[in-house]
């Protein structure tokens, strides 16, 4: 099918775009229909497509109406697209949220140096014990804000104390450099 049916039809210039992305919408429709396995690929056609001809307004339309359905790639794909289209950050994120990709939210959230917001969405989910000290001191310390820094340290400091009953981090977390930075900005020990 898509060698004899969608290559030659994509390969067509003189064709409009919402033309294309309509038959390839129609056919993930009957593919959904029939309960048939529907491939990315067909999916990331509609979206290049998309992007070519900046109708990102129906991007948004087809994941929010769920006309795309929902997969971690996808999810990736918008998450990657926030730069032209910024709302298409959050339509990733919920579409982790719908995958129950917990992780990949919280990931998402730092490479964007949203580091309170990761950290409330792991601590709404019971996951503060389990995170990872380095990856959001390092997202904290590359955003340039020093307050967010400081919270950021601080809340890694209690969570020691609760947990292990001291407020030192382990040689195994790799934190030493921010330790350090800490230090040098905030000149406690």
């Amino acid at each position: 099918m898509r060698e004899e049916v969608f290559s030659p039809l994509l390969n067509k210039e003189e064709l409009d775009p919402n033309y294309k992305t309509s038959v390839i919408i129609e056919y993930i429709r009957s593919l959904r229909l029939h309960k048939l396995r529907i491939s990315y690929y067909y999916y990331e056609i509609v979206i290049q497509i998309l992007l070519r001809c900046n109708a990102l307004f129906k991007l948004h339309q087809l994941v929010q109406f769920q006309v795309l359905g929902d997969s971690a790639p996808l999810a990736c794909l918008l998450l990657s697209l926030d730069k032209s289209y910024e709302p298409a950050f959050m339509l990733g994120i919920d579409m982790l949220k719908r995958l129950n990709d917990t992780s990949g939210i919280i990931e998402a959230l730092l490479r964007k140096n949203d580091v309170t917001a990761a950290i409330k969405y792991a601590c709404s989910f019971d996951k503060e014990d389990s995170l990872d000290a380095q990856k959001f001191l390092q997202s904290a310390a590359d955003s340039g804000d020093n307050a967010l820094f400081y919270s950021t340290y601080r809340f890694f400091v209690s969570r020691n104390e609760r947990v292990r009953k001291c407020t030192e981090f382990t040689k195994e977390e790799g934190v030493e450099e921010f330790v350090a930075l800490y230090q040098s900005l905030f000149h406690e020990i």
